[in-house]
């Protein structure tokens, strides 16, 4: 079998024009009745099969709503993407779920007429393209383009891949119980606003030139559809070519170890287009290509394991959210065929998963039988540590009777996909939160994503994380603006991270140099209970003295016990109170959702600057008793 790596053109045209992968079904689970059964059957699937009927029961009973033009243009008057989106994807919700119940529903006649009615609304729609990603391909986007007399070419985003694949998909496997005018409207729809815009135009889609989530996912659903909708062998392998080319760029923005800086949801949402391009693949080429194969795969199907705190809870650093759902198919999938990745703790829930028919039909028909056989050797173990060198990630967890306690420090530059302002911030999670917090995506907007709001907001901004203020300023947006490693060591008692973040601030600080150290000590003998972190700041100034704070961003209100000893929930902060004075202050902010949020700021101040200050402080947490 032949991996992404070593694929010529020949090998891919080659492979495709053998008989047996064009006789295969493409998606051979979604094809085979007894998969849809045995996932009804699955008691780790009955909760989400009841939304299901209940979501189908809804939608028969309610009309589809309308797509107007003045919520349309909400995007460019006010920033607004919430109201067009919401109707956006309930219908792309309803075609997931009636697609569902067709094929899995007792009496699965019924749900055809009201499939077939959305799949209509679908192809009505003046564009696929959702309000915010119009024009991307606009140096100046998203300004300027909103005003102009006429409407930019179409492109192909997140949401247009995912609308075409499911519908190619959905009338490749129901194409008999549908009507021939739906069929044929679909695959002229899928053509026009997929293939062509992307193989018709050699002028590159703004994503191709991008290695995060956007060239896996909108490459894997152009080439999926292809794959249903084109019967030509050589046609095919030059489409697939290009999307393949795509896919190559996703995977640069993993380092030699497997990590990506847009953290474990949005590997979720990209690396698991790719995961689903790739068996499709497998199944087309008859097993002649295999585009999982390979060492760098391996540690890329990996890395979620270094994320996975309690329950749904990850590392969230940048853009992240704090808590995910998983997707369990995918996991499934992934473990038998690398034995070390991980499988989440959580069952598949009717959430987000379900705006992509893509998504939710592998997150449930790719589960395997509770009784399976999947190899489970790697599971709880007493520590895990984990180093990315390549984006400056630093996780360290342990397992005690008490649940989980972790640690998690990053570097890496302000000029990250989804980029924060956080050089040299951290995590700490003890037995189910995240304590020392990171606040995670502010509210979408189209004023987010221009930088000059971005990085005033808390949640962009140095301002909201875990990261010196140097002489009264923050860190600030751009390549040149990064932490340079200086050395990591690990043993079975404790993490030692160094990190220079001189030029995470403006030369106008006059900064001669700024060094962090984290040293995460767990508890070895059975007599010793703590975990401690002790964080260590040097900074020293070219000329005369200058004012220095620490910040702390906390999920749990601060409360000073005495000075020098401040309670943040289960963690005791440990600091001289004769050099520094300590504050904390309530701080708002909206989530990627828009929802009304809180958080807690600790500033460490020093009382008397000079030109070289060193701040040090102890992050403790008792343990609850034994390793496990």
């Amino acid at each position: 079998m032949t991996g992404i790596d070593q694929l010529s053109l020949r090998q891919l045209k080659n492979a495709l024009e053998h008989p047996a992968g064009q006789e295969k079904p493409l998606f051979p689970e979604a094809a085979n009745k007894e998969y849809w059964l045995r996932s009804n059957r699955d008691p780790r699937c009955e909760a989400v099969w009841d939304e299901i009927r209940k979501a189908g029961e809804s939608f028969t009973a309610v009309p589809v709503e309308l797509l107007p033009y003045s919520e349309f243009i909400l995007f460019h008057r006010t920033g607004d993407r919430t109201r067009y989106d919401d109707k956006y994807f309930d219908r792309r919700r309803r075609l997931c779920v009636l697609a569902m119940l067709a094929l899995a529903d007792e009496d699965a006649e019924r749900w055809i007429a009201p499939l077939q009615d959305i799949i209509w609304a679908i192809c009505d729609e003046y564009t696929w393209v959702i309000p915010a990603h119009v024009g991307l391909y606009h140096n100046e986007y998203p300004s300027g383009i909103w005003d102009q007399p006429a409407p930019p070419r179409e492109t192909v985003d997140l949401f247009a891949g995912e609308t075409g694949l499911a519908l190619a998909e959905i009338v490749g496997l129901l194409e008999p119980k549908l009507e021939p005018w739906i069929v044929h409207r679909v695959r002229e729809e899928v053509e026009r606003r997929l293939l062509s815009v992307y193989f018709a135009d050699p002028a590159p889609q703004n994503w191709e030139l991008k290695t995060n989530n956007w060239p896996a996912v909108c490459a894997a659903c152009i080439g999926c559809a292809a794959m249903w909708l084109v019967r030509d062998p050589e046609r095919l392998a030059g489409m697939l070519w290009r999307a393949i080319h795509a896919l190559r760029q996703h995977l640069q923005g993993f380092d030699a170890q497997g990590a990506t800086p847009e953290g474990a949801a949005y590997w979720q949402f990209g690396f698991g287009y790719y995961v689903y391009f790739a068996e499709m693949m497998a199944e087309r080429t008859a097993g002649q290509i295999d585009l999982l194969a390979g060492e760098k795969l391996r540690r890329i199907a990996c890395f979620p394991r270094s994320c996975m705190l309690t329950g749904s809870q990850v590392i969230n650093f940048s853009d992240a959210p704090a808590e995910m759902d998983y997707q369990p198919g995918l996991y499934h999938r992934l473990h038998r065929r690398f034995p070390e990745a991980a499988l989440p703790d959580q069952a598949p829930v009717y959430g987000s998963a379900f705006r992509s028919w893509t998504m939710a039909s592998r997150m449930l028909l790719w589960m395997e039988p509770e009784a399976s056989e999947i190899n489970r050797d790697y599971g709880v173990l007493p520590f895990e540590d984990y180093y990315f060198p390549g984006h400056g990630w630093v996780i360290s967890k342990s397992e005690d009777t008490g649940g989980l306690v972790a640690f998690a420090a990053k570097g890496g530059s302000n000029d990250e996909p989804h980029n924060h302002n956080d050089l040299g911030h951290f995590i700490i999670h003890v037995y189910g939160q995240s304590v020392l917090c990171d606040l995670g995506a502010g509210e979408y907007t189209r004023q987010y994503f221009q930088p000059a709001y971005r990085y005033a907001q808390l949640t962009a901004s140095s301002h909201g994380h875990s990261v010196p203020v140097i002489a009264g300023t923050g860190q600030l947006a751009g390549e040149q603006y990064r932490a340079s490693p200086l050395g990591y060591e690990q043993t079975d008692g404790r993490v030692v991270y160094k990190i220079d973040l001189t030029r995470a601030y403006p030369a106008s600080t006059v900064l001669d140099r700024l060094h962090r150290e984290f040293v995460w000590e767990r508890p070895q003998a059975p007599s010793e209970t703590d975990y401690r972190l002790t964080l260590r700041d040097e900074c020293v100034f070219t000329s005369g003295a200058e004012a220095f704070e620490s910040v702390f961003m906390c999920s749990m209100p601060p409360r000073l016990m005495e000075p020098g000893w401040v309670a943040i929930g289960p963690v005791r902060m440990i600091y001289d109170a004769e050099r520094f004075r300590c504050r904390f202050t309530e701080e708002h902010y909206r989530s990627i959702a828009g929802e009304e949020r809180m958080a807690y700021r600790l500033v460490l101040a020093v009382i008397k600057p000079s030109a070289r200050t060193v701040c040090e402080v102890q992050f403790e947490v008792k343990g609850r008793g034994e390793r496990i």
